[in-house]
C-alpha cells in the first residue's frame, strides 16, 4: 500500500511542474509581444514628432519669408513717398557763326533743373566728366583735320591747344546745390562751362551737314532724400539741330538740347 501512495504522489508532482513551466512560457511570450508593441509605438511616435518638427520649421520659414517681403515692400513704399527726381528742362540756342569767333564765349550753356519728385532732394551734386569734351574734340578734328585740337589730362586738368593757343580747365567739372524742393516748386540754373559752348559752335562752323550727329552730354547727378537714402544717376542730354544755314552770306544755327 505504501508503494502505491508514493507512486501517486510522484505523478502528481510531475504534472504540477509541467503546468508551471507552461505558465512561464506563456507569460514570457506575452511579455515579448508587449515589448514588441511598445517599440513599434515608440518608433511611430518618434516619426510623428519628426514630421511635426519639419512641418513646424517649414511654416516658421514661410512666415519669416512673408514678413521679410512685407518689410521690403513697406520700405519701398516709404522710400517712394520721399523719392526726389531731378530733371533738366530743354533749352534752345540761337547763334551766328562768324569764322569760329563766338560772341560771349565765356557764357556757358545754362540749363533749368527741377525736382519733380515727391520728396526734397538734399546735397545735390552735378558732375561733368572730361570725356564729354574729348568726344566733341574728336568730332571737331574729323571736321577740321588741318587745324586739329591736341589735349592732355594732367593733375585733374584738361589742357587743350590748337595753332599755338592753349587753354586749361578742370577735367571734371562739378556744381553743387544744397537742396531742391519737391513737385517742381523751385528751379536751379546749372551752367555747362563756356568751353563746351565754344567747341560746339566751332563744330557747327566747320560742318557742312545739316544732320550732323553730336555726341550726348552725360551729366552724373547724385543726391539724398530726407531719410538720407542716396541716389545716383546718369542723365543724357542730346543735341538736336533745328535750323542750319551755312553759305557765303550767312552762317546761322539753332539747336536744342534735350534730356533723353
Amino acid at each position: 500500500m505504501k508503494k502505491e501512495d508514493n507512486s501517486t504522489q510522484e505523478v502528481t508532482y510531475t504534472v504540477r511542474v509541467e503546468k508551471n513551466v507552461g505558465d512561464n512560457v506563456s507569460k514570457n511570450a506575452e511579455f515579448c509581444n508587449s515589448d514588441s508593441l511598445d517599440n513599434k509605438l515608440k518608433k511611430k511616435i518618434k516619426e510623428l514628432v519628426w514630421v511635426f518638427d519639419v512641418v513646424g520649421t517649414l511654416v516658421a520659414l514661410f512666415a519669416a519669408f512673408i514678413s521679410l517681403v512685407t518689410l521690403f515692400e513697406m520700405q519701398e513704399q516709404r522710400n517712394n513717398a520721399y523719392m526726389p527726381t531731378i530733371v533738366f528742362e530743354s533749352i534752345e540756342v540761337e547763334t551766328e557763326l562768324e569764322d569760329s569767333e563766338i560772341k560771349d564765349i565765356y557764357d556757358g550753356i545754362r540749363f533749368t533743373t527741377r525736382n519733380i519728385g515727391v520728396g526734397v532732394a538734399k546735397k545735390i551734386t552735378f558732375e561733368v566728366d572730361s570725356s564729354n569734351y574729348i568726344r566733341w574734340i574728336e568730332l571737331y578734328n574729323e571736321l577740321n583735320p588741318e587745324h586739329p585740337y591736341f589735349y592732355e589730362i594732367s593733375n585733374n586738368r584738361l589742357n587743350v591747344s590748337r595753332d599755338g593757343k592753349a587753354i586749361g580747365f578742370s577735367a571734371n567739372y562739378k556744381n553743387e546745390k544744397l537742396f531742391l524742393l519737391p513737385n517742381a516748386e523751385e528751379s536751379y540754373e546749372f551752367e555747362l562751362p563756356g568751353q563746351y559752348k565754344m567747341l560746339l559752335h566751332e563744330i557747327y562752323t566747320y560742318s557742312n551737314e545739316w544732320m550732323i550727329e553730336i555726341p550726348d552730354i552725360v551729366i552724373e547727378v547724385s543726391y539724398f532724400d530726407v531719410q538720407n537714402v542716396p541716389y545716383r544717376e546718369k542723365i543724357n542730354l542730346s543735341v538736336e539741330t533745328m535750323l542750319f544755314i551755312h553759305d557765303e552770306n550767312e552762317k546761322y544755327v539753332i539747336y536744342q538740347i534735350n534730356m533723353d
